[in-house]
């Protein structure tokens, strides 16, 4: 049994007593899923592994592996992406969105915090760690949404509190392991790990986010400023904006690539150039399209 079929198991155990908020809980993670397994959303590869990092960390470290802790972080990081989730969707108006679901957030928070209590007493520092990082996400949640344009400075420091609950078990493996002197090291790790996931969102996703007028991102504020005068910022991306912005992401990684094997391990290794031959692969199927209706559409002056 993978730790993703434990954590299931376990949330469904959680969820016995009150058994509406099981089965709306597990019909919203139904949704979400590719599959009729709920758990296999959690399988889905991500550019930012949050699921598995901590324990290729804990690998790196050379710590002996702790099946017990790893699977209560696997436990806990699944509660409180679902907390985070929920929120976000009805922040975005996600036509799937439930806000009937909304209070299902005070369970998985309480999830999400519980697994940590077995291994730090109530004045261990992790404790402040953890405060420190679960109010991080929620200031970029907040700040995000008021930006009308983001400069690369602005982007790097949202995407980097956007991640930190990813962090949480970081610390947890770091100090649990008496490494707390590798701390920031691996925490900058996880910031240019979200910084790539998210750019390679707002690369990919760039047309949704242009029909949506609320909705600003990095990528494209650049396109504003880089446009011809009097040019639609769809025309310089069709023209070199996607290429600009994949070509940035491989830029990105490979000044990762280093530092990756030191603080990730092999594993970490290995999903990265995975998720470099995939950005590749997405990247050589769009780019000739997207430069045949940059030729079609050239028709403003610059």
């Amino acid at each position: 049994m993978t730790r993703i079929d434990t954590a299931f198991a376990r949330l469904e155990a959680r969820l016995a007593a009150t058994p509406e908020l099981l089965a709306r809980v597990f019909a919203w993670l139904e949704r979400l899923s590719p599959t009729d397994d709920p758990a296999d959303y959690f399988r889905q590869r991500r550019t930012l592994p949050i699921l598995t990092l901590p324990e290729w960390v804990g690998q790196a470290l050379g710590a002996e592996v702790d099946d017990a802790f790893f699977d209560d972080l696997t436990y806990s990081t699944i509660a409180g992406y679902c907390q985070i989730r929920l929120l976000d969707d009805v922040m975005d108006g996600d036509p799937a969105a439930d806000p009937t679901l909304l209070p299902a957030a005070g369970f998985f928070h309480s999830e999400f915090q519980q697994a940590y209590a077995k291994y730090f007493e109530p004045d261990h520092p992790f404790w402040e760690w953890f405060a420190k990082l679960w109010f991080g996400a929620v200031e970029a949640t907040i700040v995000d949404a008021r930006l009308k344009t983001i400069t690369l400075e602005q982007f790097q420091r949202i995407s980097a509190l956007k991640v930190s609950p990813a962090k949480i078990p970081i610390v947890a493996t770091c100090l649990r392991h008496g490494q707390s002197d590798g701390l920031p090291a691996r925490l900058g790790l996880c910031d240019r790990l979200g910084a790539i996931a998210q750019m390679t969102d707002d690369v990919f996703d760039w047309q949704d986010d242009l029909e949506d007028q609320g909705r600003t991102t990095y990528f494209l504020s650049q396109a504003k400023r880089r446009r011809k005068r009097k040019e639609p910022a769809t025309a310089w991306i069709l023209r070199e904006g996607f290429a600009w912005g994949v070509a940035t992401i491989e830029s990105w990684y490979e000044a990762l690539a280093d530092d990756a094997r030191a603080l990730g391990g092999q594993e970490l290794v290995r999903h990265l150039d995975a998720e470099r031959a995939v950005l590749a692969e997405r990247a050589e199927q769009l780019i000739p399209g997207y430069r045949t209706l940059a030729t079609l559409a050239d028709v403003w002056p610059s």
